[in-house]
């Protein structure tokens, strides 16, 4: 299955996801009214929409995201880690 390089809630949010030229590199053009940006992360994607991971919404635009960029999928901490101080 492809996944679609357009996330839409149509009058609210708009975001493409947008191949560099050469490099195969990629960035996101995201709008919402009255206001856009182009992230070059999906962290900063998500600090501009500002859609809170509990509404359904909120659920959608990161599991799109996870989809589009498997890498970008937040990672759990495992018991290997180790705090140094």
């Amino acid at each position: 299955m492809t996944v679609p390089d357009e996330f839409v809630v149509p009058g609210a949010l708009k975001i493409e996801r947008v191949k560099f030229s050469g490099n195969g590199g990629f960035y996101y053009l995201a709008w919402q009214p009255l206001m856009s940006c182009i992230c070059k992360d999906s962290k900063q994607l998500l600090k501009f929409c500002k859609w809170p991971a509990s509404t359904p919404t909120g659920k959608r635009l990161r599991e799109w995201i996870a989809e589009v960029v498997p890498e970008a999928a937040e990672v759990e901490p495992t018991a290997d880690t180790k705090t140094i101080i």
